[in-house]
């Protein structure tokens, strides 16, 4: 079969299916053990008892290659001939010697739920929904793979006038990702494999969550693009950004409810930088700042956000806000928490253009997720700046701290999303310029954490 052949058998692969009668499954999924023969039917459910091929088969004849994919792992002959001209996230891998392949392919589904994924019932009917593989397929099943769920199905294909048997396994990985992992049996043509390669290549597909893509992450961020934007619109509570005036952000709210509502601050970074931010507006005639802004009944209420250290960073013209907050009502009952929230003052913002203050050159820390420099001392506090280098928020905790050899009961922690940089402020130790400190961090993602070294640093 030539390339372009299969290429586009694999793409309109359901399609082919011969057979009819898929056996629908419910109740609590099988574990799969990734380990399904596929000789023939009869033994498609014998499970391979460990990853070592058997003697005297051709998988044992091959060295072998782990290859990590998109929240995915698997071993894989290295004789294979891997094609990865199908796309960034789309990989085939091609027996030499007999038309047998397996192919992985990764896209984003947000139309799966959560809850989907995580119902075996479920998850079938979305993956019926997501991809006509029931024309005609043999069996369906959900399984375990590891400890993630994910959808099997079983039939007989023929291409070319070669018969095929054929496993596809759809898994979910991330919040929003899915895999569809397709291993193709030849049981017809000229030549015929003893199948071993692709049962140890099943016996060896385990979830991935350090190669997991970002893309398939609910990171909690949203970008709305250039004023004006809906920053909310929920149970008749609505707040709109409608401009930005050098550092003054302008913010309508109308509260169509029957009852007080409240919008309240959480987070806020202008160009880059965080910092802190406060409303301003008139209250039962009076003026107040705050980080809660309360909208009677009915009500409207113009509202101006500013932040009251935009002189640290030297910051004189916003172009470029990110905000964080969440909505209560009379009762205090939370009804709305949002993304962190991006939007540009102009449609040809540029962030170069705003970067008006830099990080020092002593640094303190730095990997692929964090860059801490020490910026130094005021007012007996020692000052440090973290700058976020994934698209995810960071948590990042310092303690173990002491200096000259003293130890002192002090931490600091800084919060720091995407795109910017935030100082971390460590109080209630003695200081002064020619000490020695040395502290540690513990770095907090959205699925992992790990912790440094004892990092020194010369005040």
């Amino acid at each position: 079969m030539d390339k372009n052949a299969k290429r586009l058998f694999i793409s309109f692969l359901i399609m082919m299916l011969s057979l009819t009668g898929c056996t629908q499954i419910s109740g609590e999924p099988e574990s799969d053990n990734q380990a399904t023969s596929l000789v023939s039917e009869d033994e498609e459910d014998d499970e391979i008892e460990d990853s070592v091929p058997e003697e005297g088969t051709t998988a044992s004849e091959y060295d072998w290659n782990e290859v990590h994919f998109n929240g995915i792992s698997f071993w894989v002959p290295a004789e294979w001939e891997k094609d990865d001209s199908l796309g960034e996230n789309n990989v085939l891998y091609e027996d030499t010697k007999s038309p047998d392949y397996a192919q992985f392919e990764y896209e984003i589904n947000t139309d799966i739920s959560s809850e989907q994924r995580e119902d075996p019932v479920l998850l079938e009917d979305a993956v019926m929904t997501y991809d006509y593989i029931w024309v005609g397929a043999t069996k369906g099943q959900a399984v375990l793979i590891g400890t993630r769920l994910a959808y099997k199905v079983i039939g007989t294909y023929y291409q070319d006038q070669i018969e095929y048997q054929g496993h596809v396994y759809y898994i979910p990985v991330g919040d929003f990702g899915i895999v569809r992992a397709t291993f193709m049996h030849a049981k017809g043509g000229d030549v015929q494999s003893d199948s071993s390669c692709l049962e140890m290549m099943i016996s060896t597909l385990k979830t991935d969550d350090g190669s997991v893509p970002d893309d398939s992450k609910d990171l909690g961020i949203a970008d709305l693009g250039t004023l004006p934007v809906t920053l909310v619109n929920a149970e008749g509570f609505v707040v709109k950004v409608d401009s930005v005036e050098d550092t003054v952000v302008n913010i309508s709210i109308i509260n169509k409810s029957d009852e007080e509502r409240t919008i309240s601050l959480e987070d806020l970074s202008i160009n880059g930088y965080m910092v802190e931010g406060t409303f301003n507006y008139e209250y039962g005639g009076d003026q107040r700042s705050s980080t809660n802004c309360a909208v009677e009944a009915g009500g409207e209420k113009e509202v101006e956000l500013t932040a009251s250290d935009l002189d640290v960073f030297g910051i004189k013209n916003i172009g470029r806000v990110g905000i964080k907050f969440y909505c209560v009502d009379s009762d205090y009952d939370e009804f709305y928490d949002s993304d962190y929230v991006l939007f540009n003052a102009s449609e040809d913002y540029v962030a170069e253009d705003y970067a008006t203050c830099h990080m020092s050159d002593e640094i303190v820390y730095q990997d692929d997720t964090v860059i801490i420099t020490y910026e130094g001392i005021a007012n007996g506090y020692v000052y440090l700046c973290v700058q976020n280098l994934k698209n995810e928020v960071i948590d990042i905790r310092g303690s173990k701290i002491s200096v000259d050899g003293e130890f002192y009961d002090a931490s600091a922690r800084a919060t720091v999303y995407p795109e910017t940089i935030c100082i971390m402020k460590i109080d209630n130790v003695k200081v002064s310029s020619g000490s020695s400190m040395d502290i540690s961090f513990t770095i907090n993602l959205n699925s992992s954490h790990y912790s440094t070294d004892n990092c020194s640093v010369n005040l």
